[in-house]
């Protein structure tokens, strides 16, 4: 087996596809697919396209989405329900700034879009599944940026067949499946901000990962320094001790969702929510303090693998 690797930019994220194969035509011929789907996945949900099926229906009000929409869609409000609505879909971070792809936004001065009202109350989103119908109330819009990534980075490795393993980075939201060249699990490294001589190395298989910061994405919102993660209140940035979160769950949308959970939530009430789903979980806080979960897979002291 030989590992194949991949690169293109896709969902407004410099992806990376890793391909285990027995050879480069078939690796080649997987990759291609892979990143088809991820287009397919934009075109429906980007926020930065004005005719994705998402931009329509904000735009719109009402319509009748596909059934791929619709699916992913309820997924965003199961999160939304199991986070306590520390996670919600309809917390707009453009009218903050962040209206455009991120390497046009990082580092420049923003103006937000504050007229009219805003709601972010997700349970009053009319949703009729017989009619396949979504219906947006005053003032909300929708963004499904939270989670459609680690979602696309799990469909992805999944339509990857006849492959010892595969391995989908979309920009920091990660999906491992199978086992690398060696056959072993993949190895992962969180960038540790305070300290980046700290060892953070972890392995994982068939799981979603993801990381959210408070030092990356960043921007000055009229003349403030931002970041793109809003507390449950959709206003603000969140002032938890928390500088980086990563999670690893089974899906690559509980991993996306739950790493932006952690990191609004603090490490208290983050660290009790992760348990009680039982994920696996690396904190960075302000001080430089790292806290793992009791079964975090690091490198040295592992001896299972995660979801084998």
């Amino acid at each position: 087996m030989q590992e194949f690797d991949y690169e293109k930019r896709v969902m407004g994220s410099e992806a990376s596809i890793s391909i285990v194969a027995h050879s480069r035509a078939h690796a080649d011929a997987t990759a291609a697919t892979l990143f088809a789907l991820a287009e397919r996945e934009e075109a429906r949900f980007s926020r930065f396209r004005t005719e994705s099926e998402l931009s329509l229906l904000n735009k719109d009000r009402s319509r009748v989405v596909s059934p791929e929409f619709m699916a992913t869609l309820l997924m965003g409000r199961d999160l939304y329900r199991a986070s306590s609505g520390i996670f919600n879909p309809l917390v707009a971070i453009a009218r903050f700034g962040y209206d455009a792809d991120i390497a046009e936004v990082k580092g420049t001065d923003r103006k937000g879009k504050q007229d009219g009202a805003y709601s972010i109350d997700m349970e009053s989103v009319g949703i009729d599944e017989k009619t396949s119908t979504v219906s947006l109330r005053e003032g909300q819009t929708l963004d499904t940026g939270g989670y459609t990534k680690g979602h696309t980075a799990q469909l992805m490795a999944e339509a990857a067949v006849d492959c010892q393993g595969v391995l989908v980075n979309l920009g920091g939201d990660i999906y491992a499946r199978g086992l690398d060249a060696d056959g072993k699990p993949f190895v992962f490294h969180i960038d540790n901000p305070k300290d980046s001589s700290t060892d953070l190395s972890f392995f994982v298989t068939n799981a979603g990962i993801a990381t959210s910061g408070s030092y990356n994405r960043t921007w000055t919102y009229e003349g403030k320094p931002f970041f793109h993660i809003l507390d449950a209140s959709g206003t603000k940035n969140p002032t938890t001790e928390i500088v980086s979160a990563t999670v690893i769950a089974p899906t690559g949308a509980e991993a996306d969702a739950f790493a932006t959970v952690a990191l609004v939530a603090g490490v208290q009430a983050g660290e009790r929510l992760l348990e009680e789903k039982g994920y696996e979980y690396c904190f960075i806080t302000t001080d430089g303090n790292v806290i793992f979960s009791g079964a975090f897979p690091l490198v040295q002291n592992a001896e299972s693998y995660l979801y084998a």
